[in-house]
């Protein structure tokens, strides 16, 4: 294992960098996500956004082992996947590079290469599970278009159209509204205009599922809707992946934005529970930027997660 790794987390909101030393970290980066791997426009973007930050690296030219957890990766064309490594061979020339999607290394960090399912409620949502011999199971994960459901991008539209629903009178009457409007500058019926300049519309409703817990918590009737269907579309994934493990290893984790709301937390978990008694939550061991060492480091490769990464290597490595 070297002494030195980059590890990259890269979802649909943030992107983080660090450089690790020794199990240590050197240097921490952290910047909004300009945009990801599910359209060219956006693609492109990403690419130059990874490019720019390994750039700015310190010894960028001599760092020899990089893992890279990326949003949408394990669902990309081959082309669009061998781009991200392209990119970031040209920017880490000696490095060795693994990437994988950030479910995978979001897994890797909080089970560090052992069985158990993960719950990742971020501003999408996708459940994965891994069992003793190494082999995957997935549940959601589809996207904002086809899925993300009960995630933070779904909780913020579904907040949204409530809110412009009780505006124009199609719906009841919601404190989302003002919300939405103290949150984004416009009403929740202006919303179009920003929605349409997005790079990210997921990441950019994402940012208005806290308003909408909130408003749960302090007893807004659409705004409970929403949020006890978000905690079943979420439960429902969890269940989905913890049924294809057996009874010993029915452990799960969950992290992601939604997993420090406590109440909400708590809502999808005790529905897991009435699904599968067995089933015992734990906390995660880490986060995915500690799964991107590990994928680096190649050291959980041999034992579990075996179709994790891509691998390429610079000239130098």
């Amino acid at each position: 294992m070297s002494d030195v790794v980059v590890a990259l987390d890269v979802g649909k909101t943030n992107l983080r960098v660090e450089v690790r030393e020794r199990g240590s970290c050197r240097l921490r980066v952290g910047e909004d996500v300009r945009g990801w791997l599910g359209a060219p426009g956006p693609r492109a973007a990403l690419l130059t956004q990874l490019a720019e930050v390994c750039g700015r690296l310190p010894d960028a030219g001599s760092l020899t082992s990089a893992g890279a957890g990326i949003a949408g990766y394990d669902s990309a064309a081959a082309e669009e996947k061998n781009e991200v490594t392209g990119a970031l061979r040209m920017a880490l020339p000696r490095a060795r590079v693994r990437v994988a999607s950030d479910a995978r290394t979001a897994h890797l960090g909080a089970f560090r290469g052992e069985p158990g399912a993960l719950l990742l409620a971020g501003t999408g949502a996708v459940a994965l599970a891994v069992d003793p011999a190494g082999a995957s199971y997935w549940a959601g994960g589809l996207g904002p278009v086809l899925g993300d459901e009960g995630s933070g991008g779904w909780i913020g539209r579904e907040g949204c159209l409530a809110a412009a629903r009780s505006i124009d009178g199609r719906g009841p009457a919601t404190a989302l509204a003002r919300r939405c409007e103290r949150t984004f500058g416009v009403a929740a019926t202006q919303l179009g205009a920003l929605v349409a300049a997005s790079p990210s519309p997921a990441g950019l409703f994402g940012r208005f599922a806290s308003d909408v817990l909130e408003a749960w918590l302090e007893g807004d009737e659409q705004a409970g809707c929403i949020a006890e269907h978000a905690a079943a579309h979420l439960a429902a994934a969890a269940i989905a992946v913890l049924r294809r493990l057996d009874a010993r290893n029915r452990r799960f984790a969950v992290v992601g934005g939604l997993s420090a709301h406590a109440a909400f937390a708590a809502a999808l978990t005790s529905r897991v529970a009435a699904a599968v008694p067995e089933a015992v939550r734990v906390p995660a061991r880490g986060d995915a930027l500690d799964g991107a060492a590990l994928l680096a480091s190649g050291s959980v490769l041999s034992v579990r997660h075996r179709a994790v990464s891509r691998a390429a290597r610079g000239s130098g490595a």
